[in-house]
């Protein structure tokens, strides 16, 4: 008898947990949604300020950039280096518009397209304006935060100046 109402205590508990679990989907994939949305205009933010630390603590001690016309660069510091040297040298505005979020598990993919942007030289020369598109592989990390696996991204035309 004892085992037959553990058994059914189970059932209950198993059947009650399947009820939930739709609702409990759903809940997650709006809050991951959310995470990343916020992490990309982190993104946009630490591009506008030049801010070094606040772009770098958007990527996974892994990540992989694929720029346009260059090397793909592994690993934090090889993103460092990249990053640092860009700001050092311009200025960035951009507006974007996010097309697509996926999110499989711990993995999500973000498809968004650069409206407009513009890489101003701090030297003072010529600024440099685009509009393209982008897509990232994001993964969640063990604290549960997104964070940037790869970035790959590639320009509608190339860059044009302005005079």
């Amino acid at each position: 008898m004892r085992i037959k109402s553990f058994l059914a205590i189970i059932s209950l508990a198993l059947a009650a947990s399947c009820d939930r679990a739709p609702e409990d989907r759903a809940a997650s994939l709006k809050a991951d949604v959310a995470a990343i949305r916020t992490l990309h205009a982190q993104w946009i933010a630490a591009e506008a300020s030049g801010d070094l630390e606040s772009f770098m603590a958007l990527w996974s001690d892994d990540g992989v950039i694929m720029p346009p016309n260059a090397p793909t660069l592994i690993g934090k510091e090889a993103i460092r280096e990249f990053a640092r040297d860009f700001y050092n040298q311009f200025t960035v505005t951009v507006e974007t518009a996010i097309d697509e979020i996926v999110v499989a598990g711990d993995w999500a993919h973000v498809r968004w397209t650069t409206i407009a942007g513009t890489a101003t030289p701090k030297d003072g020369g010529i600024p440099m304006t685009h509009s393209g598109k982008a897509l990232w592989i994001l993964k969640r990390q063990a604290d549960g935060d997104w964070k940037l696996a790869c970035d790959i991204w590639n320009d509608d035309a190339p860059p044009t100046t302005k005079q």
